[in-house]
């Protein structure tokens, strides 16, 4: 989680991976990430969907932000279970500020491997007391594919864009 920027670098980072998409693909049902500056009164909302069934919401609001994803190949994915919940712990610490995101219909709240938050008070981002499955690395996918910019670029923490290098360039 340390790699991640704070909230108001992510809001940035995530309003520029969505103009970057919309410019290269001008049909809203191919591209990866986008944005919602009027979400709802006082919220914004950024998601990232990767065409496979994974996806990371992002709901910002006046007391910070929260992530919600699913990897529908993380071993804690609720289709795993036969009761088809959510793990336990990834959303029982949430706190209350962000409780309309986790009763959001858009954000398929029964779909999620991992929550993260920060408020603006909190010095890092939080997880819930999660016991993470054995072989876990505890970073799921969709956050390591996140932070890495693998679709479009580098974008570093200051919201900058760095086109990828291919092999052999310096």
């Amino acid at each position: 989680l340390s790699g991640l920027p704070d909230i108001d670098a992510l809001k940035r980072l995530m309003q520029s991976m969505a103009m970057l998409d919309a410019i290269l693909s001008p049909e809203w049902e191919y591209r990866y990430y986008s944005f919602n500056s009027k979400w709802a009164k006082g919220e914004q909302m950024g998601s990232m969907r990767d065409g496979s069934g994974d996806d990371l919401f992002a709901l910002f609001n006046a007391h910070g932000c929260v992530l919600k994803g699913f990897d529908h190949e993380a071993p804690m994915t609720p289709y795993a279970k036969r009761s088809r919940k959510v793990w336990p712990g990834v959303l029982d610490l949430v706190p209350a500020v962000f409780a309309r995101g986790l009763n959001e219909p858009a954000f398929m709240m029964a779909d999620t491997t991992f929550c993260i938050w920060r408020q603006y008070s909190d010095n890092c981002w939080q997880v819930g007391k999660i016991k993470f499955p054995k072989l876990f690395f505890q970073v799921d996918f969709l956050v390591h594919q996140f932070i890495q910019r693998r679709q479009i670029g580098i974008i570093t923490q200051d919201a900058q864009v760095h086109p990828r290098r291919e092999f052999g360039q310096s």
